[in-house]
C-alpha cells in the first residue's frame, strides 16, 4: 500500500516537474522522480509475482516436493525476472541521470 502511495505521489511529482507546473525543476530531476516512481512500480510487479511463492512452500515444508509445486515456485520466480529487470534498467537511468544530468 505505501508502495502504491509512493509511486502516485512520485509519479504525479515527476510530471508536474516535466510539463513545468510543479514546485520541482524539471528536466533531468523531473525525470529522476518519475523513474523513481517506476522503480515503485516495479516492486509492486515483484510482489505481485512472487504472491504464489509463500502457499507454494508452505506446501512444500509440509508435503514435500511434487512438479505442480516445482511449477507454481519455477512460474513465480520466471514472471518476477521481468520486473527485476526492469528495476534494474531503471536504476541504472536513476544513476546516468544523477551523473551526466542529461535532459
Amino acid at each position: 500500500c505505501l508502495q502504491a502511495v509512493l509511486m502516485i505521489v512520485l509519479g504525479a511529482l515527476g510530471i508536474s516537474a516535466l510539463l513545468g507546473m510543479g514546485a520541482l525543476p524539471g528536466g533531468w530531476f523531473g525525470a529522476k522522480i518519475l523513474l523513481f516512481a517506476g522503480i515503485f512500480a516495479m516492486g509492486i510487479g515483484i510482489d505481485f509475482a512472487f504472491r504464489p511463492v509463500g502457499p507454494a512452500f508452505a506446501r512444500l515444508a509440509t508435503e514435500g516436493s511434487s512438479p505442480e509445486l516445482e511449477s507454481t515456485i519455477g512460474g513465480a520466480i520466471d514472471g518476477a525476472i521481468r520486473y527485476v529487470l526492469g528495476l534494474y534498467a531503471l536504476l541504472i537511468l536513476v544513476a546516468f541521470l544523477g551523473v551526466t544530468k542529461f535532459l
